[in-house]
C-alpha cells in the first residue's frame, strides 16, 4: 500500500500545477485509505464511450458543449472514460467520507489528451464538508440537463482543481423549522492551464437561500462572488500578478490592489472579478413543477441588487415545467438570453469612471472567464477555442437568445431535443464583419435506450445540426454507450 500511495502521489504531483502538487499527494492518500477495497459495495462504477463525426470545421455545437470539457469540438473524435463515486450515507452524526475519479482520454486527427475530469475526496460532519480535488463547479438553479447553460456557471468548462469547505446541501436554520434553508461554500482553485499564464487561481464563495421549503411555493436566492487572479506570465505586454496573503485577503474583499498591481488594478480592484445573482420561484400542481428563474452577471461598479443594476436590461431568464412521474414528456425548457446592454458602450465619461463597457467573461487574462478553452458561464458566450488565432479573447460576448429544450421517454427509451436560436453582435467598439448581427442555430436530438435485460447499460444517438455564419454550418451523428456497475 506505501508504494502505491507513493506512485501515486509521484504522478498526480508531476501533473497538477506547481501550486497545487501538494494538494494532489494528499488527494492520492485520501482516496486509496477511504476507499479500502475497490470493489465496496457501496462504490459506483462505470465506463463510457462516444464518437461522433460530421462536416464543418467544428462539430456540432451541443455534441460537446455543456459536456464539462468531455467531449472534442473537432468535426471527428472519439472519448473514453470511466471511473467510481462513493458517496455518503446521510448518518447524522457521524464523519463521513467520499470520493470519485473520472479519467477522460480524447482522441481526434490532431489531438490525444488524457486528464482527470473529476479526481476529489470529501469529508463531512454534521453540516460541514471539506472537498479537494479535480471537481465540478457549482451551477445555479437552472435545469441540469436542458438548460443552455447558466449565465455565470454552466457545465460548460472542464472541471478545475479546488479546494472547498461549506455546506454541500441545504441546511434549515435553527428555529424556524425549516422555513428557511441555507446552502454555500468558498472555494480556493487552480487554473492549471490558461493561455499565456501560469499559476492563476479562483476564489469562489456563494450564499443560497431557501424560503419555504415544505410549502407549496418555494424562494431560492443565491449570491456568488468570482475572481480570477495571481499567475506568471511571459507575453509580451502582460505582467506577473500579485499572488501573496494579502493579495488574497484582497481578492476575498474585492479591494484595490497594492503597489505590485497594476495601474488599472490599483483604481478598481485587484483581479478580474465577477458577481452573480439568482432568484428562483417554484410551484407544485399536482404531478407537475413549475418554476421560474432570473439569473444575472455584474463585471463593474457599482454593485446593485437585481432590477437596479446599471446593465439591468442584461441577464437569464428561464420557465421550467417538470413532471415528477414518469411521462413521455417530463420536462419543458424556455430560456432568454440578453447580454447586450452591458451598462452601456462606454467606461468613462470626461476621465470620471461610472461603469459600463462591462465586456462580459473579458479581462486582464488572455482567455477571460475560460479554462482550457471553454467559456465557465453560458456558452452561447462564444468559447475562446472558437477563435483560431493565438489572440484568444472571446470576440463574442454581445448575445440575444431563444432556447427551446424538452426531454421525455417511455419504457426503456429516453429522448432530448434542443433547439437555440442566437443573434450575435460582437462586443463593444467591435462588430462581427458585415453583416453586423450574425445569427446562429444549434439543433440537437438525442436518444438513448436502456435494454430491459441489463438496464445498466445505457446506449446512445445524437443528430446535431448547426447553420450559422457565427460558428458554421455542421451536420454530426453521435453514438455513445456507458455502463454503470454495481
Amino acid at each position: 500500500m506505501a508504494k502505491m500511495i507513493q506512485h501515486c502521489s509521484i504522478i498526480c504531483g508531476a501533473w497538477s500545477c506547481k501550486r497545487g502538487a501538494m494538494l494532489w499527494r494528499w488527494i492520492a492518500v485520501l482516496l486509496l485509505y477511504s476507499a479500502g477495497p475497490l470493489y465496496a459495495s457501496d462504490t459506483e462504477y462505470f465506463i463510457s464511450a462516444t464518437a461522433h463525426a460530421g462536416t464543418g470545421h467544428f462539430a456540432p455545437f451541443w455534441f460537446h458543449q455543456q459536456t464539462r470539457g468531455r467531449i472534442l469540438p473537432a468535426p471527428s473524435s472519439v472519448t473514453f472514460d470511466g471511473g467510481f463515486r462513493r458517496d455518503y450515507r446521510d448518518v447524522p452524526g457521524k464523519l463521513e467520507l467520499g470520493y470519485g475519479a473520472d479519467g477522460v482520454v480524447q482522441l481526434a486527427d490532431d489531438t490525444a489528451a488524457l486528464f482527470f475530469n473529476e479526481l476529489y475526496a470529501k469529508a463531512r460532519y454534521w453540516w460541514v464538508e471539506v472537498k479537494a480535488g479535480v471537481q465540478t463547479l457549482p451551477t445555479g438553479f437552472e435545469h441540469p440537463t436542458l438548460s443552455a447553460g447558466g449565465i455565470l456557471f454552466s457545465r460548460n468548462a472542464r472541471s478545475i482543481p479546488a479546494v472547498t469547505i461549506g455546506f454541500d446541501q441545504y441546511r434549515a436554520v435553527p428555529f424556524t423549522n425549516e422555513l428557511v434553508c441555507v446552502q454555500g461554500a468558498l472555494m480556493h482553485g487552480w487554473f492549471t492551464r490558461h493561455y499565456g499564464f501560469k499559476n492563476m487561481m479562483l476564489h469562489h464563495k456563494y450564499l443560497q437561500v431557501l424560503i419555504g421549503k415544505n410549502l407549496p411555493v418555494r424562494l431560492h436566492a443565491r449570491l456568488d462572488h468570482a475572481a480570477q487572479w495571481g499567475g506568471t506570465t511571459g507575453l509580451p505586454g502582460y505582467f506577473n500578478q500579485p499572488s501573496d496573503w494579502k493579495d488574497y485577503i484582497s481578492i476575498f474583499m474585492g479591494r484595490s490592489g497594492g503597489d505590485n498591481a497594476t495601474i488599472a488594478d490599483q483604481s478598481n480592484v485587484l483581479g478580474n472579478h465577477l458577481i452573480g445573482q439568482s432568484l428562483k420561484l417554484e410551484a407544485g400542481i399536482g404531478d407537475w413543477t413549475m418554476a421560474g428563474y432570473w439569473q444575472i452577471v455584474l463585471e463593474d461598479m457599482p454593485l446593485r441588487v437585481m432590477g437596479f443594476t446599471l446593465n439591468y436590461p442584461d441577464g437569464l431568464w428561464g420557465f421550467t415545467l417538470t413532471n415528477r412521474g414518469e411521462s413521455i414528456v417530463k420536462s419543458i425548457v424556455y430560456e432568454y438570453l440578453n447580454t447586450t446592454d452591458q451598462s452601456g458602450p462606454f467606461h468613462d465619461m470626461d476621465g470620471i469612471v461610472y461603469g459600463g463597457a462591462d465586456n462580459y467573461f473579458e479581462g486582464y487574462y488572455p482567455e477571460g472567464w475560460a479554462y482550457v478553452g471553454n467559456t465557465i458561464g453560458t456558452p452561447l458566450i462564444t468559447s475562446p477555442f472558437y477563435r483560431l488565432s493565438e489572440d484568444k479573447h472571446t470576440y463574442n460576448n454581445r448575445v440575444r437568445a431563444h432556447h427551446f429544450a424538452i426531454e421525455g421517454g417511455k419504457q426503456s427509451w429516453d429522448y432530448r431535443l434542443l433547439a437555440t436560436f442566437t443573434r450575435n453582435f460582437g462586443f463593444n467598439n467591435f462588430h462581427i464583419p458585415d453583416p453586423p448581427v450574425v445569427k446562429q442555430r444549434y439543433y440537437l436530438l438525442d436518444l438513448h435506450y436502456r435494454p430491459k435485460f441489463n438496464p445498466q447499460l445505457s446506449l446512445g444517438a445524437a443528430l446535431g445540426i448547426d447553420r450559422g455564419k457565427l460558428t458554421g454550418n455542421s451536420y454530426g451523428l453521435q453514438l455513445s454507450a456507458r455502463y454503470n456497475f454495481d
